[in-house]
């Protein structure tokens, strides 16, 4: 048995499941163990009749939910390490407050539902939250020249805000890029956000992408998966089939799966074995009626080294806290705010984590295609408005 502050979490959980089921744990417990527990009130009785306490039964499925990751590592250290991380999704929810009662007099009626999932990406930034909104207001102001649907410039603001790229490098080309999808039949749909991934993803450019776009947009069910699909090449829209094929997303009427597929396939390698893990997470996600969960399963793939049960464990304690703050009207947009915050999280919180499940690491917190999937996929098919209404005509309307 280790030590003081050596008392390992699996040890804990070892011994705490013994004595819930009587599986003839010891007799009495170290004195390490005995110190490490009955002075945090997760113990009661004595060492040779110990009693496990509500608080006990606490840490103990807090422990048994993570335990594939936190067993070897020090009891003291994974209380610690819970506790930073519950802290950390009070501090986003608190920025997104923040960020709601600063942008919300500028948004349109029509636009205001979506900025909730705006501010959830906004305050995934992890930067100075006045300096972050008065970037937006900017952003917003040159959107609004464009016209167009709010819901489609807000999505595209957003975008612009959440990037370090100085918005005049790209805005006159944008607008040629906009003008040219107002353009074409059919119609796009979002020809402002569209516009503003195919100039800044993956990388800013001046160059419109606009004939792969044209190209790549009959296969795809939104105009967004096929401007972030446009510069990746062949071997990226390949990847797409393959992933389409094995969420059997082809023929489906429900668009999550591709989505999903499109998600990934711009996002990076995905091993098979990966693969099975997310058809696992998605189970898990359905069960607890998250919305899209192909398309979730495929953004919380990329938490490093987390397993299912302590995945679906962080996104259910961040809806916990999205409810209380009052982030979300209902449940489902509760949750969609809890995932981004979960999938908002540096890797580097999760000790004795694996590496991440997606190798190329092309997608981050940070990335346009994670902010598009939120937004655009998730967060609008809850809210029972698959696109934008067709009032996007021409600038200024």
């Amino acid at each position: 048995m280790a030590r003081g502050n050596a008392v390992t979490a699996g040890e804990v959980r070892q011994y705490f499941s013994a004595l819930k089921t009587g599986a003839n744990p010891p007799a009495t417990p170290s004195a390490d163990l005995w110190q490490a527990l009955s002075t945090r009130g997760a113990l009661g009785g004595t060492p040779d009749r110990p009693v496990v306490t509500p608080i006990g039964d606490h840490v103990l499925r807090e422990l048994s939910v993570r335990s594939v990751r936190t067993d070897p590592l020090p009891l003291l250290a994974v209380s610690d390490e819970l506790g930073a991380i519950q802290n950390e999704l009070e501090t986003v929810a608190r920025t997104m407050e923040y960020f709601l009662a600063e942008l919300g007099p500028i948004v349109p009626a029509e636009a205001l539902p979506f900025l909730r999932i705006s501010a959830a990406g906004l305050a995934n930034q992890r930067t100075n939250p006045q300096e972050l909104a008065e970037r937006f207001r900017n952003a917003w102001g040159m959107m609004e020249v464009l016209g167009g649907d709010p819901r489609d410039r807000l999505l595209a603001a957003e975008l612009l805000a959440a990037t370090d790229v100085p918005i005049p490098t790209v805005y006159a080309h944008m607008m040629q890029t906009v003008d040219q999808l107002r353009a074409l039949q059919p119609r796009c749909e979002e020809p402002v956000a569209t516009a503003t991934i195919l100039h800044l993803y993956p990388n800013p450019t001046s160059s419109s992408r606009l004939s792969d776009w044209v190209r790549i947009r009959s296969s795809q069910n939104s105009p967004e998966a096929a401007a972030l699909l446009a510069a990746q090449g062949d071997d990226r829209l390949q990847a797409d089939q393959a992933y389409r094929s094995a969420f059997a997303a082809d023929g489906n009427s429900d668009p999550d799966p591709s989505r999903a597929a499109a998600y990934l396939a711009v996002s990076g390698t995905v091993s098979g074995h990966a693969i099975a893990q997310m058809e696992e997470l998605v189970k898990a996600l359905r069960a607890i009626h998250i919305p899209s969960p192909w398309l979730t399963g495929a953004l919380l793939l990329s938490r490093p080294g987390l397993s299912t049960p302590e995945t679906v464990d962080w996104v259910l304690k961040a809806a916990e806290i999205s409810k209380a703050r009052h982030l979300g009207p209902t449940e489902a947009e509760q949750l969609a705010v809890a995932v981004a915050m979960v999938h908002g999280l540096p890797s580097g919180r999760f000790a004795g984590a694996a590496p991440p499940i997606l190798s190329t690491g092309t997608t981050d917190r940070l990335g346009v295609p994670t902010l598009v999937a939120l937004h655009a996929w998730i967060y609008r098919s809850i809210l029972g408005d698959p696109e934008p209404s067709g009032t996007d005509a021409s600038r200024g309307g």
